[in-house]
């Protein structure tokens, strides 16, 4: 996959994707972290006996709800025919906003008749945050009416601008003509130029996701850098213009790694060998000399490990010899840095990610 598309996916996922299930049940749907030495067949172990456990909470009808949730969500997007069955059934008599958030979840990933059913009358719900997740699920069903279904949804008026503009995002995703995706895309762009609040920044980042390497796109997301105001969007864009080998954002990092802003310090740190800034040692330099968030510390030094051995040994003297580093960060230069710089290989150690020849093509 192209690096910009992957900064693309990311950023979308970062905010389009924000379940329901999670907001209702404030339940995280995570399954246990495996061990870091986990083997293949016990990983294949461990998640036969995460599935096993779901399937038996799916089966009881007392199971707790939050637990039930989870469950609903983490077999539904492995598309296992149990967590449909059971979305369905729970969907027909259940008054819990949780558990209808988590089986339009779960249907998302079912491209049936009866899975897009649900999903359109779940938009109908009482309950708006059930709403949003049920139109977020529909435009990820794979169903050849989704389209047709998106489009009544969006003519039958009395929606929220919020609602109208997932639905927007979907449709720039399903539609079968290009000029509708196209419109589709616009019209997500007009609504993210406006402001900032949630609607804006879902418009925004679904406009991205559609449309990564849009003209219009390209230019919503560095008028969003230049406001300076959406701290959601900000980190977003500058992973992406960068990504995209947009010349402007490079001329832009100056600036911005002096933001207050931890997250936008990080996206510029992460981005040091993409926009490759003619000044990016010292940009750097400057960045963790007064750096306190351990983790824009990490980044920048992940992006240090990537530079030729010549620049590499200058920069790190340079910092070894800062007096302004607080001790407790200092410490990454002994435990973090060096083994950054050995998932190198020798030869990648002699090549500068900045070289034109090894620049990824727009």
């Amino acid at each position: 996959m192209n690096n910009w598309k992957k900064y693309a996916g990311l950023a979308a996922a970062g905010l389009v994707v924000i379940l329901a299930v999670v907001k209702l049940t404030h339940s995280t749907p995570k399954a246990p972290a495996p061990s870091a030495q986990m083997t293949g067949d016990e990983a294949d172990a461990r998640n036969r006996a995460i599935r096993e456990r779901d399937l038996s909470l799916m089966a009881d009808p007392g199971a707790d709800r939050q637990e039930l949730a989870t469950a609903l969500y983490r077999q539904g997007r492995q598309k296992l025919p149990e967590a449909r069955a059971t979305a369905l059934k729970i969907l027909a008599g259940t008054a819990d906003p949780g558990l209808r958030a988590a089986c339009a979840v779960a249907l998302s990933k079912f491209d049936d008749e009866q899975a897009l059913a649900a999903l359109v009358k779940l938009t109908s719900d009482s309950e708006p945050a059930v709403r949003l997740q049920a139109l977020e699920s529909l435009g990820l069903i794979e169903s050849a009416s989704r389209e047709e279904a998106l489009r009544k949804i969006l003519a039958r008026g009395g929606i929220e601008e919020v609602e109208r503009v997932i639905i927007y995002g979907a449709l720039a995703h399903a539609s079968v003509k290009e000029g509708e995706r196209k419109a589709a895309v616009h019209t997500l762009i007009q609504a993210g130029a406006g402001g900032n609040g949630d609607a804006a920044t879902r418009a925004v980042m679904l406009a991205l996701s559609a449309a990564p390497k849009d003209p219009e796109v390209v230019k919503l997301l560095e008028n969003k850098v230049k406001e300076n105001k959406n701290d959601a969007i900000v980190p977003a864009a500058i992973r992406h213009l960068a990504a995209i080998g947009d010349p402007w954002i490079t001329t832009q990092l100056k600036d911005l790694h002096t933001s207050q802003d931890p997250k936008i310090r990080l996206a510029v740190m992460q981005v040091l060998n993409r926009a490759c800034p003619v000044d990016r040692e010292q940009l750097l330099l400057s960045t963790l000399e007064h750096e306190s968030s351990p983790m824009v510390f990490r980044a920048g030094l992940q992006e240090m490990a990537r530079f030729p051995d010549e620049l590499f040994e200058k920069t790190k003297a340079r910092i070894d010899a800062s007096k302004t580093i607080p001790s407790e960060l200092r410490d990454m230069l002994v435990s973090d840095l060096p083994g950054m710089r050995a998932t190198l290989s020798p030869g990648m150690q002699r090549l500068d990610p900045c070289h034109p020849e090894l620049a990824v093509p727009p």
